[in-house]
């Protein structure tokens, strides 16, 4: 027998498909590598190259490397998909054969997008996933890229566009201006066009999403959360069922909320927030997804999580009195802590974080009874009735609390006292107009021209405005 005869008897009798398994001659496999590879045997090929690599088979190495020569030839587009993701899915493999298998993937790419393009999304989405684990240089596919955002593009190959550039916008976004430029114009292209419209809403909305974890200011953060929301919310407006959309527009409704302060919208949002997610996992249960995919229901685990310790918290931070401190400082300190585990490694003073402390700091500004619970729980931790409580979290807490009381002034301030008499608010104070009233800092701003005052706890702050 041959060598998709071979692969084909493996695969019925179920077992593992290895060269060694295949009980053929080096010389008569690597005759037929090239052959097999472009054919509707690729897959289960991939599956022999993989466990050459990752077992280290050195005798076998050399044969496994000519497998993307062939591969270059492969015209199915189902046979591509599941070859990828079968090599892709091994580091080892990956690295050996990352360059040649590029070159597969994109040379002739032009003529390809023109006859199959289907088969084209499919070689592109492979190229991206190289470049976004640095196994190539990202130079070629980054051109490709460029060109088709310059031209038109078959509808098979257009409608599969946004994700592939969702891809690349998670990885290069943070580092890579030029060409983060363009795939987000990109982007906005393609949610004007109705092959590709919805997808591109919800990259457009990962894209907020992710631009409003790096930020610096809260007011970029909060503007940033709006636009995302108004993405998410359009794309589960405009097609049923897409609870990825929905899941999302929930989350960003829900730190919104948490920031303004807003208990009933906050409940409202995570509740369906919940809902969804479970709407989601029922609808895809059973159906295969790509390996690759999977740190997509991660970060949605993830995000609920965080807004089901905020909704906790919020619901202490209701409270003048706790009746049980010990357990609502514990929800309240998760939350305090959990902004952080969504930002980006290098902006921990940054992102929710921006949102989230600040807000349960006012709060105990604010009321003078918690603060003097956190400031017990501080002196006090071995009191904890049980182990694990946060004490680092509750220093740093009560620290930054401390510290803007003994930064506030010592007495009132009325609008329109004379230069000199007093300075005019800085960027704390602006920022805090921000973070307490958002949606009276933007309806201002929106109704009125000139520079606003907004009255935040009895003093008058300039915010901002439009000079004509």
């Amino acid at each position: 027998m041959g060598l998709a005869e071979q692969l084909s008897a493996l695969a019925e009798q179920g077992r593992e498909i290895t060269f060694a398994s295949l009980g053929m001659p080096a010389d008569a496999v690597r005759a037929e590598m090239d052959t097999v590879a472009a054919g509707p045997y690729a897959p289960l090929l991939a599956e022999a190259v993989t466990h050459a690599f990752d077992h280290a088979e050195a005798d076998w190495h050399d044969i496994a490397g000519t497998f993307p020569g062939g591969f270059a030839r492969q015209p199915s587009f189902l046979h591509t998909t599941a070859t990828l993701e079968t090599l892709l899915a091994s580091t080892p493999t990956t690295q050996q054969l990352a360059k040649a298998l590029n070159s597969a993937l994109l040379n002739d790419f032009n003529t390809v997008t023109g006859t199959q393009p289907l088969l084209a999304a499919a070689r592109l989405e492979g190229a991206v996933r190289l470049a976004v684990a640095k196994s190539v240089k990202p130079y070629q596919v980054w051109g490709i890229l460029e060109e088709l955002e310059q031209s038109d593009t078959p509808e098979d190959l257009t409608e599969r566009l946004p994700r592939i550039i969702g891809l690349g916008l998670d990885s290069w976004s943070s580092h890579e201006q030029a060409i983060t430029a363009t795939l987000r114009s990109y982007l906005e292209r393609l949610s004007n066009d109705e092959a590709s419209d919805i997808d591109a809403f919800v990259e457009l909305g990962y894209d907020r999403l992710r631009t409003a974890l790096t930020s610096r200011t809260v007011a970029e953060v909060i503007d940033h959360l709006q636009a995302a929301h108004t993405w998410f919310t359009t794309a589960d407006a405009a097609e049923e069922a897409r609870h990825d959309a929905r899941a999302y527009a929930a989350t960003c409704d829900a730190l919104l909320a948490f920031t303004a302060g807003q208990s009933t919208r906050l409940n409202e949002a995570a509740d369906r927030l919940a809902t969804t997610l479970n709407q989601r996992h029922a609808w895809s249960w059973g159906m295969h997804q790509p390996a690759w995919l999977q740190p997509q229901k991660a970060a949605e685990v993830a995000w609920e999580h965080l807004v089901l310790q905020l909704k906790h918290a919020a619901e202490h931070l209701q409270d003048t009195v706790w009746m049980e401190p010990w357990g609502a400082l514990d929800h309240v300190l998760t939350a305090y802590q959990a902004a952080r585990t969504v930002c980006p490694v290098g902006s921990a003073e940054h992102g929710m974080s921006l949102l989230v402390e600040p807000a349960i700091e006012d709060t105990f500004l604010r009321q003078q009874s918690l603060l003097a619970q956190l400031r017990r729980a501080v002196t006090e931790p071995d009191t904890h009735p049980t182990t694990g409580f946060d004490q680092e979290a509750a220093s740093k807490l009560l620290t930054r609390v401390e510290q803007q009381l003994t930064a506030r002034p010592s007495g009132p301030r009325e609008h329109g006292t004379t230069a000199g008499a007093e300075e005019p608010p800085g960027e704390a104070e602006t920022e805090r107009a921000h973070r307490l009233a958002p949606a009276a800092v933007k309806a201002a701003l929106l109704s009125d021209p000139w520079v606003i005052g907004l009255r935040v706890d009895g003093r008058v702050v300039e915010v901002g405005g439009r000079r004509g």
